[in-house]
C-alpha cells in the first residue's frame, strides 16, 4: 500500500516542481536532462545503482547523483529535514549522522516502482548499530526523477524522522 502512495507522490512531484525560465519564458533544461533517444533507466539499472548502500558505500551511490540534484529530506524534527540543491550541500548536512552510526548506514532496497523517469525506492536500514549500540532499523521511501547517464537529479526522501531524532538525541547524550 505504502508503494502505491509513493508512487502517487511521485505523479505529484513533477507537477509542484518549478520550472526555471529564460527571458523567452522558455523552459532551461538542466544537463542532466534526458535527451529524447537516450534510453532510460531500467528497473535493473535502479537496483545497481542503489545497490552500494546495501554495503554502507555511500560515496559509491553518490557517483550516481547529479552534482546538482535537487533533493528535499522531509520531517519535521531532524535536524537534516530541508531542501539541498546540490550533492555537496546535503553531504555536509548528512555529517550529523555521523554523531549517531557506529557502523556504517547500510539501506537494503526493498521495492522499486518505476516508469523510467520516476522511481519510488523504499529502502530499509539493516545491519546498523548506532554508538550507544542500539541496533538502527528505519524505513525510508525516496521518490527519484532520473536524468541524462541514468544520474539522480531530484529526490524526495521520506523517513521515520521521530525514530532518527530519538537515535540522535540518545547518543548525544552517551558521555
Amino acid at each position: 500500500m505504502a508503494t502505491r502512495a509513493a508512487l502517487k507522490c511521485a505523479e505529484s512531484f513533477e507537477a509542484e516542481r518549478p520550472k526555471a525560465g529564460d527571458e523567452s519564458g522558455q523552459t532551461i533544461s538542466s544537463q542532466y536532462e534526458v535527451p529524447y533517444e537516450e534510453k532510460l533507466p531500467s528497473k535493473d539499472d535502479i537496483h545497481a545503482i542503489f545497490e552500494p548502500l546495501s554495503r554502507g558505500e555511500i560515496l559509491t551511490f553518490f557517483e550516481n547523483v547529479a552534482d546538482d540534484v535537487d533533493w528535499t529530506v522531509k520531517g519535521t524534527f531532524f535536524e537534516m529535514a530541508g531542501h539541498y540543491t546540490s550533492k555537496k550541500d546535503l553531504r555536509e548536512k548528512m555529517k550529523v549522522l555521523n554523531a549517531v552510526f557506529a557502523t556504517p548506514l547500510k539501506l537494503v532496497v526493498k521495492h522499486i516502482l518505476w516508469d523510467g523517469l520516476y522511481a519510488a525506492v523504499e529502502l530499509r536500514a539493516e545491519d546498523t548499530y548506532c554508538k550507544n549500540g542500539l541496533p538502527f532499523i528505519n524505513e525510508y521511501a525516496w521518490i527519484c526523477r532520473f536524468g541524462g547517464q541514468n544520474k539522480i537529479v531530484e529526490v524526495r526522501a521520506y523517513m521515520d524522522t521521530d525514530f532518527v531524532t530519538r537515535a540522535i538525541a540518545q547518543n548525544k547524550e552517551l558521555p
